[in-house]
């Protein structure tokens, strides 16, 4: 903008002016359009608006504005709270500077022709009350800055956005309630899991736990290199130290099937059993073999 000065007034007199975007233009986006200097096209409607002349909106045309979706329905509507907002046009407008917001509410919502209200002073957390009772023009949108603007609609179109949000809490809240049950499963699996494998002999009788005890032991033996002393002293010398530990050893490739030496092929034709537990195996001989130390 630039300025003449005028000696006989001695004044400064608008010489030259240009607006700094479009949004500048007085009435760019009509009744109920919103005008956005950061978007393209510039005008939009805000919610429960859509344009009055689609086809001229559509070549970015929008000074004939926007009109409502759903009629008013004066005690039973709602009001749309927009943010960062250039407050419209104050033609239609009334200022009580006393009122809280609160009461403004109040006052607008009774009365019928209201369409609008708003602070009149944003500083130290807002006061006082502006109302607007007729169509809405001039109206703008900052991506930071302006005042909070409360337009009045009706009570479908605030629900629509509502029930929107809604929906997207309880997906939001379900998502996380199945990562927990998810989570949960694992944690139990896992366990479950652990319990099967270090806790086997549990489930057994027992004979077959003490069975499993002594073998475990056998075990525990052999691999410190003390397999001679799992032997009873009581069957003396009649097997050799290394039978005896031929017939204790890891399971590689299989079973260790021994056999008494002083026993002859007229003897019992029955076989010795064999045990495994912890990929150990230890052959049990009959009453003539070898005897283990329980105790």
């Amino acid at each position: 903008m630039r300025f003449a000065w005028i000696p006989e007034t001695k004044q400064w007199n608008p010489f030259w002016y240009a607006p700094k975007d479009q949004c500048d233009n007085y009435r760019e986006c009509g009744p109920y359009g919103i005008c956005d200097s950061n978007a393209s096209p510039v005008c939009k409607c805000m919610r429960g608006f859509h344009p009055k002349n689609i086809d001229a909106w559509n070549l970015r045309d929008g000074s004939g504005g926007c009109v409502r979706r759903t009629a008013l329905d004066c005690l039973k509507d709602k009001f749309l709270h927009m943010k960062n907002m250039k407050l419209p046009e104050s033609t239609t407008s009334f200022v009580d500077r006393s009122m809280s917001l609160k009461d403004c509410e109040l006052l607008c919502s009774r009365n019928c022709s209201c369409t609008a209200y708003a602070n009149a002073n944003i500083s130290n957390g807002g006061s006082g009350c502006v109302i607007w009772t007729g169509e809405l023009f001039d109206l703008r949108q900052f991506l930071e800055g302006g005042q909070d603007l409360y337009v009045r609609l009706a009570a479908s179109d605030i629900g629509n956005g509502g029930r929107a949000g809604a929906i997207i809490i309880g997906i939001a809240v379900g998502i996380g309630f199945l990562i927990l049950a998810l989570s949960g499963f694992s944690i139990w699996k896992r366990k479950r899991l652990m319990s099967v494998c270090n806790g086997k002999t549990q489930h057994k009788g027992p004979a077959e736990r003490s069975q499993d005890l002594l073998l475990n032991e056998v075990w525990r033996q052999w691999k410190d290199g003390k397999g001679l002393e799992v032997l009873d002293t009581a069957v003396g010398a009649s097997y050799s130290p290394c039978e005896v530990l031929r017939c204790i050893q890891p399971k590689t490739p299989g079973y260790c099937l021994g056999r008494n030496p002083f026993e002859t092929d007229s003897s019992s034709s029955k076989q010795d059993e064999s045990f495994t537990v912890n990929q150990v195996t230890v052959t049990v001989l009959d009453a003539r073999q070898t005897l283990l130390k329980t105790g």
